[in-house]
């Protein structure tokens, strides 16, 4: 029996990172640190560049609602800026759990 294997690709793991409403890391992976600048501001630093990556942030459960932004920052490819925002009144910042997922 002859068998040949090609392997095209390699895995990378998954980037996330779970936020108290104080800016502290519950749980994550791939991060190197977190800070709550302000009311509904948060950052994330991952230990790579995000350029080209899709940040999806979610509120961690129905009780606690919120409108979320994330982006990869202009300033530094491996942060990711989250924006926090009531859901009933716009532009209004709110301190909220959040759940960040990095998908590149």
């Amino acid at each position: 029996t002859q068998v040949i294997i090609d392997v095209n690709g390699y895995y990378i793991p998954n980037h996330f990172a779970f936020i108290a409403p104080d800016g502290t890391l519950n749980s994550g992976a791939g991060v190197v640190s977190t800070a709550h600048p302000g009311t509904g501001s948060y950052t994330v630093t991952f230990d790579k560049d995000l350029t080209g990556c899709a940040a999806l942030a979610t509120p961690s459960d129905n009780a606690n609602q919120a409108d979320i932004w994330a982006r990869v920052s202009t300033d530094d490819p491996t942060t990711v800026e989250l924006d926090v925002e009531k859901p009933d009144q716009a532009n209004v910042q709110q301190d909220n759990e959040v759940f960040l997922h990095v998908v590149c």
